[in-house]
């Protein structure tokens, strides 16, 4: 084989890998948004909760954890409002999460800044008389991912 034709073949081969690659990445995203929008409309997010909402895990159990303590302290708070969002971290599919709420019954919430960020973005929302189908667009368009966990939580009282 001679070098034009070796190079052909190379550069046929790198275009072929990359074409791979690049569909593999497209298929990737349309099922983490398909994912997002299931998880959206996995639980009745409407309703008032069947059941009474399970608690969130004692806040006091991340004493040395400032951010975990304030969001499990916030969480508490807002049990319902949690319920209705759900969370954007992926726990839905990693751990079986139906909504927010679920990342606080469970020590998720205390390691994960995504879902930090969701539980102050709803604290913050409701306190200003925002609804949850509103808080749910807003986390949906990215809008928590701006909130900075350890700045609220070393303000928070």
């Amino acid at each position: 084989m001679n070098k034009r034709m070796y190079l052909i073949c190379l550069c046929l081969f790198l275009l072929t890998t990359v074409a791979a690659a690049f569909l593999d990445l497209s298929s990737l995203a349309r099922n983490q948004v398909h994912s997002l929008q299931s998880a959206a409309k996995s639980v009745d997010r409407e309703s008032p909760p069947a059941a009474p909402l399970p608690d969130v895990l004692d806040p006091a159990k991340f004493a040395d954890n400032r951010a975990a303590f304030v969001t499990y302290t916030i969480a508490g708070g807002i049990k319902e409002i949690l319920h209705h969002v759900p969370c954007q971290c992926g726990c839905d599919r990693e751990q079986g999460h139906q909504s927010l709420l679920d990342c606080f019954t469970s020590e998720h919430g205390s390691v994960c800044g995504i879902c930090q960020q969701e539980a102050i973005f709803c604290y913050l929302s409701h306190n200003k008389g925002v609804d949850p189908a509103q808080i749910r667009e807003a986390i949906l368009k990215g809008k928590a991912r701006k909130i900075d966990v350890a700045k609220f939580a070393s303000r928070f009282p």
